[in-house]
């Protein structure tokens, strides 16, 4: 099946929106942590799911990046290395959405970004390389 790199960059649009948020969230004062994991949460999701996109693989409707790593991982088995990082994010799909659910430390938001910033640098590069080995 042929890649459709120009969904993938579509993805990758909304995935730097969602950091541009984390940081937004993190330099508010007082730092709005929950806002901050949400969107790592958002950016790591949208990542994984721009490497299934340009292969055209199928996704299930998920938060769960766990899930999505393990459909990534068919295509990329290096994606494994962030299988900690999915866990860790992936609790902030929803409970960063509701009052009282859940109030981070600036420390935890902090490495919530940065989880999804390497995520998010990883897809990137992935699809990337793609479109260089696979000139339109």
């Amino acid at each position: 099946m042929p890649l459709d790199l120009d969904a993938a960059a579509d993805w990758l649009a909304k995935v730097r929106g969602d950091l541009r948020m984390t940081e937004f969230a993190l330099l508010a004062s007082p730092p709005l942590g929950d806002q901050a994991c949400f969107h790592a949460q958002q950016a790591a999701e949208k990542a994984l799911k721009s490497v299934l996109v340009a292969h055209q693989t199928p996704f299930p409707f998920t938060h769960n990046l766990a899930v999505l790593v393990d459909l990534v991982r068919t295509l990329a088995p290096e994606v494994q290395k962030f299988a900690p990082f999915a866990v860790a994010l992936s609790r902030y799909a929803s409970i960063s959405r509701y009052p009282d659910a859940f109030e981070p430390t600036l420390a935890e938001a902090q490495e919530a970004t940065d989880y999804a910033i390497a995520i998010s640098d990883w897809a990137a590069d992935i699809l990337a390389k793609l479109a260089v080995d696979n000139p339109a």
